[in-house]
């Protein structure tokens, strides 16, 4: 039987289940949906479905092997489509599944946050090595 999170204080419940249980389901899938690529991921795939090269122009800084370890994760956990053209060389893209859209509406607020937070409360800058 699947229990909601709705209610405060079964939310409080499970928040506590999932803190003491690292195989938690809810656990599991923060990991793959919060990791360092995931919501950039999802938010360039919220806008419109992506071919595999595309992706990765638009996240410059994430090498392929990162990127298709995400994809993959995403894909398992039921977030993402990936469609295979039979072509010569075939075509991959990705989209997202109707499931994910509270998930991007989540995304999106949290980015207005960090744009408006940082704004006010910039945070320094990493020093570059020295060459």
């Amino acid at each position: 039987m699947t229990t909601s999170w709705t209610s405060e204080d079964t939310f409080w419940q499970k928040l506590e289940e999932a803190g003491a249980n690292p195989e938690c389901d809810v656990r599991r899938l923060l990991r793959v949906v919060l990791n360092r690529w995931a919501p950039l991921i999802l938010l360039n795939l919220s806008r419109e479905p992506l071919r595999f090269g595309e992706l990765r122009r638009r996240i410059p800084t994430l090498s392929q092997k990162v990127m298709t370890e995400n994809l993959r994760a995403l894909e398992e956990a039921g977030i993402l489509r990936r469609e295979v053209t039979d072509s010569s060389p075939p075509q991959v893209t990705y989209s997202l599944l109707p499931d994910a859209a509270p998930l991007i509406e989540r995304l999106m607020g949290i980015a207005d946050w960090a744009h408006a937070h940082s704004l006010s409360h910039p945070l320094p800058q990493p020093e570059r090595p020295r060459t």
